[in-house]
């Protein structure tokens, strides 16, 4: 007779261990049918997502042809929205002409400010906002001729900048500062004062380097020469005149070190 069979620990020891693998079956099949039904989910909303973004993405393009920057950037900021992490072809072209549109809407508004305190007689101010243009789309001949209007407005109304401009004009450098410091005491650090004293500045450095090059020249002081006439190549440009003081500075100094040993390195861009 086999006793095991009818002894009642037994039986709830095999009872509970039939018990456990139901239990782990079942959380097995549980959490297999959950993490499909995850997947299934996760495909659904990407397909939502892209057909959102597809639907916005397209309707922003139109506006960008029609250039309607307001409509332009809601759409292209919907879709993006809409598409979330999620990847798309046209992902980037998305966030490039969000980018178009916000820039556009940002000349737009500054146009429109920088006119209206043309109109209003607030030169400093249109000036600010016509710069503004200016970063966010560059410089053109109109910006720059009605930079020049405020700043013709606005020296028509100071006798002290009016006076500072014209001594910039006669190179008279020294004077010119001390007006703008004069106009400053009562206008302020504005941007017209900054320009003028840092002209003036580089003015006087210029005038001062003409006088040291050809002197250097003459006495033979090539590495002088040749870094007075880079830095004159800064403030003035490549004029004939700075072009010859460094060909002459690097002609001079080759050929009083030829046949040197070692050979010296010719002056050039590693000053």
């Amino acid at each position: 007779m086999n006793m095991s069979a009818s002894n009642p620990v037994t039986q709830a020891v095999a009872s509970g261990a039939l018990f456990r693998t139901a239990v782990c079956f079942a959380l097995l099949t549980f959490g297999t049918l959950a993490l499909a039904a995850e997947d299934t989910k996760t495909e659904t909303n990407e397909a939502v997502a892209k057909k959102n973004f597809a639907t916005d993405y397209d309707a922003g393009v139109a506006a960008v042809t029609e250039k309607n920057w307001v409509l332009a950037r809601q759409k292209m900021t919907t879709a993006l929205k809409s598409l979330g992490d999620f990847s798309d072809v046209k992902k980037s072209t998305a966030q490039v002409l969000l980018l178009k549109a916000e820039r556009a809407l940002i000349k737009d508004d500054a146009l429109f400010t920088a006119s209206e305190l043309m109109r209003l007689k607030q030169w400093v101010e249109a000036e600010e906002a016509f710069r503004k243009v200016v970063e966010v789309s560059g410089e053109t001949e109109t910006i720059r001729k009605n930079v020049m209007a405020c700043r013709a407005g606005l020296e028509a109304e100071s006798n002290d900048l009016r006076t500072a401009g014209e001594l910039l004009k006669d190179r008279k450098w020294k004077d010119a500062t001390a007006a703008y410091n004069k106009a400053s005491d009562k206008l302020g650090g504005i941007r017209m004062i900054r320009d003028g004293l840092t002209t003036a500045q580089l003015g006087a450095e210029s005038d001062e380097l003409l006088k040291k090059g050809p002197q250097y020249l003459k006495d033979k002081k090539w590495e002088d020469a040749f870094n007075v006439y880079k830095r004159l190549t800064q403030i003035l440009g490549e004029t004939d005149e700075v072009k010859k003081g460094i060909a002459d500075a690097q002609e001079g100094y080759k050929k009083d070190h030829e046949g040197s040993a070692p050979p010296a390195e010719p002056l050039g861009p590693k000053q």
